[in-house]
């Protein structure tokens, strides 16, 4: 195989893109757009649940709180398995979907309003 180098010279160079000042924009309005928001404003260290597994908890699912089963965690995802359907799905133990998170969230946004 051969390779060859080629330089160019400024003029030549045109800028195709340019990087968004909040690269949430380019993600349509809705849940994912609010989630990759607070995970961004919270990096490096974002809000994470902790769960073992064989616990059970209450996952959103199509719009309804359902109960699941932690199958599998590993790092900041869980694998769950929904107890209705036996759906089984990998979550980010940060997502809003999470009750607890949901919970967690609400309670922080509430502390903060009261400090304001």
């Amino acid at each position: 195989m051969i390779t060859f180098q080629v330089y160019v010279g400024l003029p030549l160079l045109h800028l195709v893109c340019r990087p968004l000042e909040d690269v949430s924009e380019s993600i349509p309005d809705g849940p994912h757009k609010c989630f990759m928001r607070r995970y961004l404003k919270d990096w490096p260290c974002p809000h994470l649940i902790h769960y073992t597994a064989g616990q059970t908890l209450n996952v959103e699912l199509n719009g309804v709180q359902q109960k699941c089963e932690v199958q599998v965690v590993d790092s900041s995802l869980i694998q769950v398995v929904f107890q209705n359907n036996q759906h089984k799905e990998w979550i980010h133990r940060g997502s809003i979907r999470l009750e607890h998170m949901a919970r967690f969230l609400e309670l922080q946004a509430a502390h903060e309003d009261d400090s304001d």
